[in-house]
Order: structure tokens, then sequence, then C-alpha cells
């Protein structure tokens, strides 16, 4: 019986067992499921973002968005552009919508350009999605139209709050599956709007923030660039979760990624009819005066209009100061310096990382200061890549560039500054508020193009403050002082105590003094030859026998305290033995 009850209780131990467990292993097991195609999601976004970005740099382009791009850039500055690209074509053949305008037509460059740009970008679009979004549950009802969007442009007034951004045909970003792909270069007069701009006006929610937010020519519109201009390509992806528990604590995580990259010079060879090779070789006929009038006139020209260069420099880049808040950007006086070093160049995407040792990753400053040697002498403008707040001084004007504000990856540029040769004073401030962190510092001009980031030869930093070295060397020789207490061992003066066990004397009554010997271990008191003159009171004990007469313990008595008196040297003295 005792049996039977005993398996029947080991059963109902295992069954309780077992429906504790399942839980916990479903549990694991659909986590594991979860958070393995929430990687698998990441990584495709990446791939999202690369592939569409290599597709933007090569220029290329999509013809069946022709049509769009004529009907949407046709203005009263173009108001035949779609009939101006259906012109019949150089050859003869039937014009169609090709973003081609034939040379035959007024502004026929121009108008190629921008029918060709405006069509890169769904093009652009249409690539990365095709070539990176498999697997992905996007959801394209609530991802806009971005054809529309690209065709009705909103204006932007400089009105606060939203400047006039209006989120028409960009999508729901609080929705899942939401997909969106944006591109903006640096084109002049083009860049990222530094107001953050929210859906359906849900400015407390971040889920609602539209990413890359990109103005050009004073409109809320996407631009892929010219060549030779930097893009930025940013895609963000509502990733919804597929398990119902995970669900109901987020119904998606909010992915995003940006790549940046230099598009290529496609569009030379187009323009500027390089393709004629008969027109080049026509230049080595033997006509004699006409070919090498032009040739020697050329050169002149171009030796006149390039000023010589400058003394090369051999700079190491510019001191960095690292601080982290004490208040926020607008109350902090730079008063927490936190790390120093020398930064080569001004080239930092840090992300959410932190830039430096013991720096936070965001609420933190940085102060880069020296001396920048112009290559030439000429005109230079500057420019920043920057989220957050930027300013730039030069030879102490602060007004370079000023852009104290949070905001998302911007570009500004200054005007033009003539710089001659030699040092000329920079200060670059800059602070993380929230977000990733991005600052990069350029510059242009026309012997050198355009840098980013500026060469470290042309950075000279400014001294390094003492202060942190001092504070760290001061305390070690303080340290090595401590050492002097080490000639406390002349406590081995603590050998004279071996004298005071001369109280053993009492053991007079073996007048021999061979207690004397023990001192031997102190050596050097066993120099002192004075109790070795003592030595032949050893003939004493001769009257040793004669210890009957009780005089004899008198003078052994009278002896013993004055020699201990006289090698004591304490203020009070000694005490006669009884």
């Amino acid at each position: 019986m005792v049996k039977w009850m005993s398996e029947k209780h080991s059963k109902s131990q295992a069954l309780v067992e077992f429906a504790i467990i399942i839980p916990f292993a479903l549990l694991a097991l659909t986590a594991i499921i979860e958070f393995g195609y929430a990687f698998y999601t990441w990584v495709a976004i990446g791939e999202v973002t690369r592939i569409g970005t290599r597709y933007a740099v090569t220029g290329q382009y999509d013809p069946q968005y022709c049509p769009a791009a004529a009907a949407a850039l046709t203005s009263a500055t173009w108001p035949t552009l779609v009939a101006d690209d259906l012109t019949v074509n150089e050859d003869g053949s039937a014009g169609t919508a090709d973003c081609v305008v034939p040379s035959s037509v007024d502004d026929f460059e121009e108008k190629t350009a921008a029918l060709q740009d405006w069509a890169r970008m769904p093009s652009t679009r249409d690539a990365a999605m095709n070539g990176g979004a498999i697997g992905l549950l996007f959801d394209p009802g609530v991802s806009g139209d971005y054809i529309q969007f690209l065709s009705n442009p909103a204006p932007r007034d400089g009105l606060l709050p939203n400047d006039g951004f209006k989120d028409n045909y960009r999508g729901d970003p609080t929705a899942n599956g939401y997909i969106s792909i944006n591109i903006c270069s640096n084109r002049a007069g083009v860049g990222f709007d530094p107001a953050a701009h929210y859906y359906n006006n849900q400015t407390t929610s971040n889920d609602a923030h539209f990413l890359g937010v990109c103005v050009a020519n004073n409109e809320f519109m996407d631009d892929a660039g010219g060549p030779g201009d930097r893009i930025r390509l940013t895609v963000t992806y509502n990733h919804p979760l597929i398990i119902p528990f995970f669900q109901a604590l987020w119904p998606h995580l909010k992915l995003s990624h940006t790549q940046d990259a230099i598009v290529e010079k496609f569009r030379t060879a187009r323009l500027s009819g390089l393709s004629s090779g008969i027109s080049v070789l026509a230049t080595w006929s033997p006509t004699p005066l006409p070919p090498t009038d032009t040739p020697t006139s050329t050169p002149t020209n171009t030796a006149t209009s390039t000023p010589p260069p400058c003394a090369e420099s051999n700079g190491t880049g510019l001191l960095a100061r690292f601080y982290a808040f004490v208040g926020d950007e607008t109350t902090d006086t730079w008063s927490n310096l936190v790390y120093t070093r020398i930064d080569p160049m001004v080239d930092f995407n840090w992300g959410g990382a932190s830039p430096a040792p013991g720096v936070p990753g965001t609420d933190f400053r940085v102060l880069w200061s020296g001396q920048v040697y112009p290559p030439y002498p000429g005109d230079y403008q500057f420019f920043t890549i920057s989220d957050d707040g930027v300013r730039l001084s030069i030879d102490g004007d602060p007004s370079v560039i000023s852009n104290w504000t949070n905001h998302s990856s911007t570009r500004d540029t200054s005007l033009s500054i003539h710089l001659d040769c030699g040092p000329h004073i920079i200060i670059l401030q800059y602070f993380q508020g929230s977000d990733s962190a991005e600052i990069h510092l350029g510059w242009q001009n026309g012997n050198i193009g355009e840098m980013l980031p500026i060469p470290q030869q042309y950075l000279v930093p400014d001294a390094v403050t003492p202060e942190p070295t001092s504070t760290y060397v001061t305390p070690t020789p303080t340290r090595t002082s401590t050492r002097t207490q080490t000639p406390t061992p002349t406590s081995t003066r603590t050998p004279t105590l071996y004298l005071s066990p001369t109280i053993t004397r009492t053991p007079t009554n073996t007048l021999p003094p061979t207690n004397t010997p023990i001192p031997t271990n102190t050596l050097p008191p066993t120099n002192t030859p004075i109790p070795t003159n003592t030595s032949p009171p050893t003939n004493t004990p001769l009257p040793t026998h004669a210890l009957p007469p009780t005089n004899t313990p008198l003078p052994t008595a009278t002896i013993t305290p004055r020699p201990t008196c006289g090698i004591s040297s304490d203020a009070g003295g000694c005490t006669p033995v009884p």
C-alpha cells in the first residue's frame, strides 16, 4: 500500500513539475524566435541602405519615372518641360519621355539634369526595396506615396513650430510595417531641417518622429545630389513583433539606418561632349597658327590665376577638451572638464557610444582649438556636418558657423572667408544632447576643391594645459618622503634595552659574571672593554667560600646601582636595589 502511494505521488509530482516548466520553456523558445527575426530584420535594413546608396551614386534612373518628373518640374520657368522631353532626338528618331532633352532646346543641359535627378529618387527607392527588403513585413498602405510626395513638396515658411511642414504622402511612422527611404545631399541650398517634425502633431511621441527630413530650395523635398555631391540615405522601418505576448508590450521596434557616399561624376561625359573623340583628334592636325595661339594663351591664364602655394605645414591636429554637462546647452559654462587629447582631424560619428574615457554617451561637449594653415592664400568656405549643436570661430569671429540647437545630422556652410598664408586661430564647439552623436569639419577652395575632413597637416593644436600632469606628478614625491620614516629603525637603539637586563645582576650569588656573555648577542656592546676589565674579579670566587660574612652583599649593593644610574639618561634618575 505504501509503495503504491509512493509511486502515485512520484507521478503526480512529475506532472506538476512539467506543468510549471513548460510555460517557461515555451516563453524561451518564442523569445529566441522573436529576437532572431528582429536581428535578421536589422541586417536586412542595413542591406537596404547599402544597396540604395550604391545605386544612388551611379546616377542611374528608371525612364518610367520621366513623365512624372517632367510633370512635377514644369513651372513658370520651364512651362514646356513635358514637350521638351518629347522633342525629336538628335538622330531624328521620335522623342520619348527619357529624361534627355535634345540640344536644340534652350537650357537643355539644365533641364536634362533636373529631370534625371528627380527620376533618380524613386528609382533609388525601388532598387533598395527590390534588393534588400526580402523577408520584411512592410505595409505599403501605411508607408506613404513617394511619387506624390515628390510631386507636391510643401514650402518651408520658417514659422515655428513646424516651418510649414506637412506630413501628406509621408505615411504613418507610428504604424506597424511602416518603411521610409529618404535621400538628401549637400548641394547648395539643400540640407537636413534642424527642427524636429512629427506625424499628426504628436510632438510628445518619439514614435511619431520623422527621420531624415530634407529641405531643398526652401521646400520639404528630397534631393539625390549631383556629380561630386555628398548624399545620405536614411531608412526607417517599424518591425512588427510576431509573438502575441511581446505585441502587448511593444507593438513594433523602430529600426533606422543611414549611410553616406559621394556621387560619381556620371554626368560629365554627357554634358561636356567628351564622347566625341574625333573633335579631340582634330587638334593634332598640322594647321599652323590658330592651334598654336590657343595653347599659348591658356597656360598664361592658368598661371596668373593660380596663386603660389603657402609654405608646407606639418600639423598634428587640434587640441580636444571633453566636458560633461553641468546644466544644459544653454546654461553650461564649460566647467566640468573630463578628458583632454589631440585629435588629428575632426571626423567622428560616435552614434550613442562614449567619445572618450570617462565621457558619457550623451550630454557632453567638446571644444577643439588650435591654428589652421591654408595650403593656398584665397577665399575658403568652412562647413560642418553635426548632430547636435555646433559653433565655429575663425580668427575671433564667432559667426562663421552657428547652429547651437538640438538637431539631426545637418550640414552648415559658412560664407567665404579670405585666408592668407600662415596660422589662423580656429575654435570649434560642439554639444551632444541625445540620440546619435556626429561631428565633421571640412573646407573648400578653388585650388584644392572640397576636403572633408580638413587634413591633419593643416591643423596645429593649442598647447596642452599642464594641470593634469601636475596633479599626478606632485603626489609621488610626497609618498617617497614617507620613506624618511624608515630611519625609524633607529629603534635598533632598543638593544640598549638589553642593558636593562643588568638588573638580573641580582644573581650576584654567582659573582662570576658569567651572565655577561649573554650580551654577546649584541656584539657592538661587547666591544666595551669595561666589562672585560671586570674579568679579574673572577678570582673573587674564593671569597665565596666565606659566604657567612654578610658584609659582602653591601659592596655588591653599592656597586650595582651606580653603574645603573650612570648608564641611564632618564631625568628621573634611578632607584638603588634594596
